[in-house]
């Protein structure tokens, strides 16, 4: 049995002062997202658990394995697959969470783009972000007292997503150079991806949690992900 435990503190520190490194504080544990150096991939590490998962790629293929020190570094999972197979693993992984619809079934004229940076500036606006030296600090406390404004006002739920979001014709997303794309409706956020054959994947933000929290869902990849942050 794995066990989650995702209650951050009041206070989530991005630490990004260490060059090649990213570092995630919340209570008193730390997740680090450390570079490969002069190698590509990347090595997510903790403090709360005994397993350490790393992703390396280069253009021919993709290396990834959990390491567990109690285990005398004991590896699981792939040691190498194509990068074809790579990209086919997490594009099936997505077609487990995203129904396939027909395109001309869906009667939506518009989606949107996330813009990040407004998205940024507009939480700060809020005091739920402050930016320093050492990267960003999000302030769950006082994200939580402007949430729950939010839900007893729905229509200020649809002037954040208006600030964050870059409007897209909805026939014209398979053009665009995004591959992921939003729907604000009353009461939630809808994510699109086009699939092939003229099909696109829709899924909500909470259904994607959701199965987040239930594991890989046939990828080893995400599997492996989500066991190296699980709590054991």
């Amino acid at each position: 049995m794995i066990d989650f435990n995702f209650e951050f503190a009041e206070e989530l520190l991005v630490d990004t002062s260490t060059d090649g490194e990213v570092h995630l504080r919340f209570n008193d544990r730390n997740l680090g997202i450390v570079s490969g150096g002069d190698s590509d991939g990347y090595m997510i590490t903790n403090d709360w658990n005994n397993r350490h998962f790393t992703l390396g790629f280069n253009e021919d293929s993709i290396l990834y394995h959990i390491t567990r020190e109690d285990l005398e570094n004991e590896k699981s999972g792939r040691e190498s697959i194509s990068y074809a197979g790579y990209v086919a693993e997490l594009y099936g992984y997505f077609r487990t969470i995203a129904d396939a619809i027909p395109e001309d079934q869906i009667d939506w004229e518009l989606v949107g783009v996330l813009d990040v940076e407004a998205a940024r500036d507009y939480l700060k606006e809020l005091d739920i972000l402050e930016e320093n030296k050492e990267g960003l600090r999000t302030d769950f406390e006082n994200k939580n007292k402007i949430m729950g404004k939010f839900a007893s006002n729905p229509s200020k739920i649809g002037e954040l997503l208006n600030e964050v979001l870059d409007p897209v014709a909805f026939d014209g997303m398979r053009d665009h150079d995004e591959s992921v794309f939003f729907r604000p409706v009353y009461g939630g956020v809808y994510i699109l991806v086009p699939y092939s054959g003229e099909y696109v994947g829709v899924t909500t933000v909470d259904e994607l949690h959701q199965v987040l929290l239930e594991g890989g869902q046939g990828s080893q990849i995400i599997d492996h992900v989500i066991r190296s942050i699980a709590t054991d």
